[in-house]
């Protein structure tokens, strides 16, 4: 072979590297773009990165089958679809099965959790790659993909290590969202470093298969057969298969939803003025929130945040919205303590800061919580709780996920990721004491 040849090869495996890696990137970016629309639980957000990735590896081949794109965007949907739900399928075996406590237990949004959810996710696409493009066949295949999957936990590690400051970076053209639990904000590192790094392992590890050879001469597109071995064809009949299942839940879930919707109550009020609203002076944390256990429920991580003016909506797919102003955030996790199996009871208390006490009203009534259990008509009562008249909203005959009231210029809302507990309702009524 010339040196001249040798040369070309070389560029153009650089340029392979580069184009896989650039375009992991831009799907990672679309991916997080999307949550404006989708759920960051909803797997087929997964998709972007299946048909980029799909895309590129048909130009490179200069094979064109849309069976084997298709095929390749529903593994990647079932690869997300994994990856988000690993971490919680391994919690739930180290307490059941290993009789971890809950102190032992891994955060969910952790290094470990985002490894975990990186590998899994790395095996199911580089399964597809090597059954769909490359065309691989025997038992060895599923330990090339999982050998071929190890960037993946590296990927997930950094993804986890940089969450916080890619969030913050975000956090100068979005404004953080408010929501109970996961936010969509914690997802992105993983889509811009992960889908960025397995564009390059693609590229990098596999450039050398003879699926991906490319003429010294430019090859018109050509249309191809799949041509699976028995191993592909039961691959891809999983995947359309879970696809189509996961698609007829998360249809039925989106039309029960739009359902209730019809059934919210909107603000029938205007909002209160805007102007000289006086600015608000963050508290220590210590003094906003409980920093110990309450009734069994240990403290486990409080946070502070600022939030600026927005026009926000009740939901993504909800069409009611409202102009909110700078507040406050003061939010804190308590969990139970001792429960080794099941799901852990736990209760999240937020305070919320506006300018004045017409706002906090304000926002008390429009319920600007950004949760749809919530928003629904006819399900929010006044009762008095410990001599202080408080709001509950619970599903009829369910357990009381909410409670909350204003008091002066602060939102208190307390939620129930179980039974109700008073004692939380006693403690922070004597901090804040309702204003209703």
């Amino acid at each position: 072979m010339s040196s001249e040849t040798a040369i070309t090869n070389t560029s153009r495996r650089v340029a392979s590297i580069v184009a896989f890696t650039a375009t992991g990137m831009l799907s990672g970016i679309l991916t997080a773009s999307s949550l404006a629309f989708l759920d960051a639980l909803n797997p087929f957000a997964g998709a972007i990165f299946g048909i980029a990735i799909a895309i590129a590896l048909s130009l490179w081949q200069r094979k064109w089958s849309a069976g084997r794109i298709i095929a390749f965007v529903a593994s990647s949907v079932m690869a997300y679809f994994a990856a988000i739900w690993s971490p919680t399928l391994a919690i739930y075996v180290l307490r059941a099965l290993a009789n971890v406590d809950d102190r032992s237990v891994p955060e969910m949004f952790g290094p470990a959790m985002f490894s975990l959810a990186g590998f899994v996710g790395a095996f199911v696409i580089m399964l597809a790659v090597l059954l769909l493009f490359f065309k691989e066949k025997g038992r060895r295949v599923p330990a090339r993909a999982l050998l071929l999957a190890l960037p993946g936990v590296l990927l997930g590690l950094i993804s986890a290590t940089a969450s916080e400051s890619v969030q913050e970076i975000v956090g100068h053209w979005f404004s953080p969202s408010a929501s109970w639990g996961w936010k969509p904000e914690q997802f992105y590192s993983a889509y811009l470093i992960w889908q960025t790094g397995m564009g390059f392992v693609i590229a990098a590890l596999l450039q050398q298969n003879a699926a991906l050879s490319v003429s010294e001469q430019p090859l018109p597109m050509a249309r191809s057969q799949m041509n699976l071995s028995v191993g592909g064809k039961i691959f891809v009949i999983c995947v359309l298969a879970g696809t189509a299942v996961t698609g007829f839940f998360e249809g039925r879930a989106q039309y029960r939803k739009s359902q209730a919707y019809g059934r919210i109550e909107k603000p029938r009020e205007p909002a209160p003025s805007t102007e000289n609203l006086p600015q608000i002076r963050p508290r220590p944390i210590e003094q906003a929130l409980i920093l110990k256990a309450i009734g069994g429920y240990a403290e486990s991580g409080a946070e502070f945040s600022r939030i600026p003016a927005q026009i926000t909506y009740w939901d993504r797919d909800s069409p009611a919205s409202h102009t909110t102003v700078p507040r406050v955030l003061y939010s804190i996790h308590y969990q139970k303590s001792g429960i080794t199996s099941g799901s852990t009871p736990s209760v999240t208390a937020k305070v919320w800061e506006y300018p004045n006490a017409a706002w906090a009203n304000y926002q008390l009534r429009s319920t600007p919580f950004g949760d749809p259990p919530i928003l629904y008509s006819g399900q929010i009562k006044t009762v008095t709780k410990l001599g202080n008249p408080v709001l509950i909203n619970a599903l009829a005959g369910g357990p009381i996920p909410y409670v909350y009231w204003a008091s002066t210029n602060r939102v208190i809302v307390l939620h129930y990721s179980g039974q109700e507990d008073d004692e939380f309702v006693r403690q922070y009524l004597d901090i804040y004491p309702s204003s209703l």
